[in-house]
């Protein structure tokens, strides 16, 4: 009975129903449709215990006030908005109660077997389940939405702001951006603007939301990589039209890459330069990620397979900026990736090919979409590295020799490879064999025109072509350690240096790279690892002695390498043969980074000459001659550490002296290890970076 001092409790659920009224923001079902919602904190805004003790006194309901605020606030809720003239049902909680079906438990699909058999209990069940749907939106964090089938009558706290268009042409994935409702659900970004993607994908699609789910597991399990498009979520719900599949991603506010490209503002001074190209070159690492998921015997290996600047995210940067070349990149678009078990380190395991987009894929992809070929992450490789040629050029010229270049692309593919244009793929980088001709332009190209303030694009331009663009392989890089007494000073530094390198180098070479210390030069270590093999430096770094043989150390190494040259190159028969028979090593060219300060030997007598390090190139260099080898066959990167005076005029006599002496065939470069990683992987490769002064210091 209610007491004459209460109001009546029809006007008691009235208020409680204005106030959702006021208080409901629109939100999204699992099916795709608008509805509304009341969030959670606007019921715990109106239930006070002075509210919700207003209610249970007025039906004479027995229950702790504390458990309903703690455990049953949205079934309450509930009761109370279905409840009617002489019909209330809050009397209802005492059986959730005796069952423990609390707020956790909703939302409730099929009536619940506790329920009475009766009139009024059907006649409960049936408003329950029609309205309970406004009354518990699903929670996005902080525990991760992944994978969770959800009634379509579920509503998620998002709002659809526009549709962003398919995913792909022929593929039926759509993408929405969608605005949070509750920003603090998510730890979204400041730039985000509390906006989400919402990708989804029809059940006869599922394939991509499956392969893109496995991806993004896979990293989570990972150690993090802010370079990876952000993972907020995922679920399936049946619609009008089926099963629908759904993945919350989160929003890159710039666009991609793509998008920056058409934009057309590139940098202009050399600092808005090297800032830009800092940024993209975070991608190379995050491929390394999604390739190298966890460290171990055996874990989850992730082959992109579609790599293109469409599938680059851009966000703006930690300042807030409309400059582009500012912008933070991000990897995404997993939905034709490959997830495996295996050896995380090996190049070699491989996935089906998906047959992605066909202009950033490698030649033996190329021909023929009915065989299923087996790919690898090199096939990641070469996509990227056509991505870093065609944004060097936008960096350079602009986007209308970007668009040129796609077209000259076309034209030769015409020429050379008409059978392309018939696939739909004349402006890919290739010609179903190897680099186009116009692609191989574009070093010249940037370097004859562009701007001179710029000598860092053309750099990682040549690098591309020389160890990317190539065959799987093509390249072999050795490293050879000074760890001698007076380099100590320098470990960090040389780790970091040589960490820097190698992550670079090992995404080109599938075999691995080799490290050589001048206190063991007979010992070589190999590795697919950059990791491990910077481990292996750091441990032995402080194992060198007093003086630095490098005459031995190189001996070992050029020794070892002349071994392995090809033979006269009239003669291509045998490079045919050592090639099927899987002699990889074998006629190889070869880049060569010695890491050290100069300072050899320290004696009286041997500080005024080079120490015997010229003896053992000589000797390589007279072999190439005589081989009719052409000089990038070998190159030979000094990187000075330090700035001993002794040890920059030893290092600038080998890079100086000894290309005087053999005309044509200036092997040796010489850099300052403060300039930069992209001067010393290709000073030696290219005569214009190895004229360049290595730094101030070189003229002392």
């Amino acid at each position: 009975m209610e007491d004459s001092h209460m109001p009546p409790s029809d006007d008691i659920f009235d208020r409680f129903r204005n106030h959702v009224q006021e208080n409901r923001v629109t939100g999204l079902e699992a099916q795709g449709r608008q509805a509304f919602y009341i969030p959670v904190s606007k019921l715990r805004d109106y239930w006070t215990r002075a509210h919700v003790l207003e209610v249970v006194f007025a039906v004479d309901c027995q229950f702790p006030i504390d458990d309903i605020l703690t455990q049953y606030l949205q079934i309450f809720s509930i009761l109370v908005w279905v409840s009617r003239t002489g019909r209330p049902y809050i009397h209802y909680l005492n059986i959730f109660n005796q069952h423990e079906r609390g707020d956790a438990s909703l939302p409730i699909q099929e009536r619940p077997g506790f329920l009475p058999s009766s009139n009024d209990a059907d006649d409960l069940w049936a408003a329950f389940q029609k309205h309970q749907w406004m009354f518990c939106p699903v929670a996005l964090g902080p525990r991760r939405l992944h994978d969770r089938r959800l009634h379509q009558n579920q509503i998620l706290p998002l709002q659809v702001v526009k549709k962003l268009g398919h995913v792909k042409d022929g593929k039926p994935a759509t993408v929405e951006l969608a605005k949070l409702q509750s920003p603090t659900e998510l730890n979204l970004s400041n730039h985000s603007q509390g906006q989400v993607v919402l990708k989804s994908c029809p059940y006869r699609a599922d394939k991509i939301y499956r392969n893109e789910l496995k991806a993004f597991t896979a990293f989570q399990n990972a150690p993090p990589c802010e370079n990876i498009l952000g993972y907020l979520g995922s679920f399936h719900s049946t619609t009008e039209k089926g099963m629908t599949y759904t993945i919350i991603l989160e929003y890159a506010d710039k666009g991609t890459l793509l998008d920056i490209y058409r934009r057309n503002q590139p940098p202009i001074t050399f600092e808005e330069v090297r800032t830009f190209w800092s940024e993209i070159m975070k991608i190379v690492k995050a491929l390394m990620v999604v390739h190298h998921t966890l460290d171990g015997k055996v874990a989850s290996k992730c082959i992109h397979q579609d790599v293109k600047p469409s599938n680059i995210f851009a966000f703006s940067g930690e300042e807030d900026t409309t400059e582009d070349y500012k912008a933070t990149f991000k990897i995404g678009d997993f939905g034709e990736s490959s997830v495996m078990r295996s050896d995380p380190y090996s190049q070699t395991s491989s996935g089906q090919d998906n047959r992605s987009s066909r202009i950033y894929c490698p030649p033996e992809l190329h021909w023929n979409d009915e065989v299923n070929f087996s790919v690898g992450p090199l096939v990641d490789v070469w996509s990227m590295g056509c991505v870093l040629i065609e944004t060097a050029l936008w960096v350079t010229f602009g986007e209308r020799e970007r668009i040129a270049f796609q077209q000259r692309r076309r034209d030769e593919n015409g020429r050379v490879a008409p059978i392309q244009r018939g696939l739909g793929r004349s402006d890919c980088f290739h010609n179903g064999k190897e680099q186009l001709q116009t692609v191989r332009d574009v070093y010249d190209l940037i370097k004859r025109h562009g701007r001179r303030s710029d000598g860092l694009t053309p750099d990682i331009v040549l690098f591309v072509l020389s160890h990317v663009l190539v065959d799987d392989g093509q390249r072999y890089d050795i490293f050879l350690i000074d760890n001698s007494k007076s380099m100590q000073k320098h470990k960090n530094e040389v780790i970091e240096a040589f960490m820097n390198l190698a992550q670079i180098l090992e995404k080109a070479d599938e075999d691995g790279l080799d490290v050589i210390c001048t206190s063991n030069w007979e010992r070589k270590e190999h590795d697919r690892r950059a990791g491990s093999l910077a481990a292996y430096v750091e441990s032995n770094f402080h194992k060198g002695g007093d003086s630095c043989f490098i005459e031995k150390s190189l001996l070992s190494m050029t020794t070892r390498i002349i071994t392995d040259l090809p033979s006269n190159v009239t003669k291509p028969s045998l490079n045919i043969f050592k090639s099927r028979l899987g002699m990889k090593r074998k006629g190889r060219p070869t880049s060569i980074y010695v890491l050290t300060n100069g300072v050899w030997n320290p004696s009286a007598v041997a500080r005024d000459g080079v120490c015997g390090a010229d003896n053992p190139i000589r000797q390589l260099i007279r072999e190439l001659q005589a081989r009719n080898l052409h000089r990038s066959q070998v190159s030979l990167q000094f990187i000075r550490f330090g700035n001993d005076a002794t040890g920059i005029k030893r290092l600038k006599s080998l890079d100086d002296d000894l290309g005087r002496e053999f005309p044509g065939f200036d092997i040796v470069d010489h850099k300052d290890s403060t300039g930069g990683v992209w001067p010393m992987l290709v000073g030696s490769l290219d005569e214009g970076v190895d004229r360049e002064s290595g730094s101030e210091d070189d003229n002392t």
